[in-house]
């Protein structure tokens, strides 16, 4: 049905940064680009495995490895959990939302109140 109606789907496989610190473990290695793009082999192996049993139709659909801490991160534009960090970019725009988006509307949100502020304290003020 999503082919024939053309629907673009797309898959997201979350916690990734947990799995990531179980295979940094297990294989006693850093979490560094080449242990990503390890994981991200055989994430995207299993999930391709699956749906050639289950759903043959649906193995052209996107698979996104995201964590929702570097998603959280990204929107505010802080640093943290930033080295987990595998598809969120591909989140971001597939919603057309941009890096640092929810950080200059919390400094629009502050600045607005302020001023809310300043106008209710002359309002007061005069009365």
């Amino acid at each position: 049905m999503i082919l024939f109606r053309r629907t673009h789907l797309t898959m997201l496989s979350t916690k990734s940064d947990d799995d990531l610190d179980a295979e940094a473990r297990e294989f006693g290695r850093s979490i560094d680009s080449s242990l990503k793009r390890e994981y991200d082999a055989r994430a995207r192996s299993v999930f391709t495995k699956s749906l050639m049993t289950k759903a043959q139709i649906l193995t052209s659909v996107e698979l996104l490895l995201i964590s929702s801490p570097v998603v959280k991160n990204l929107l505010s534009g802080t640093i943290g959990y930033l080295h987990y960090k595998l598809d969120e970019d591909k989140l971001l725009e597939l919603l057309e939302l941009g890096p640092g988006c929810h950080y200059s509307l919390e400094n629009k949100l502050r600045k607005n109140v302020r001023i809310l502020r300043m106008l209710l304290w002359c309002w007061d003020s005069e009365y």
